[in-house]
């Protein structure tokens, strides 16, 4: 069983979601696993959309010298 409060503090734990179960009182939301099965298009969304930034501000940042280019050239 885990305990909802720590000993030392009194504060309550979060409970955490996931692989490991849930158990007390919130018994019944214990069943969010299909949250993991997720996770690995979420990361795979994340790394695309962090790459199409990365590439957008290469190309902003030569558009911009070329243009700072002809203006001073």
């Amino acid at each position: 069983m885990v305990r909802m409060t720590d000993k030392k503090t009194k504060a309550k734990k979060r409970p955490w979601f996931g692989r490991q179960a849930i158990t007390g009182p919130c018994e019944q939301f214990a069943e969010i696993e299909p949250v993991d099965k997720w996770r690995h298009v979420v990361k795979l969304v994340q790394s695309t959309l962090l790459a199409l930034m990365a590439l957008c501000f290469c190309v902003g940042a030569y558009s911009f010298y070329q243009m700072l280019k002809g203006i001073v050239w």
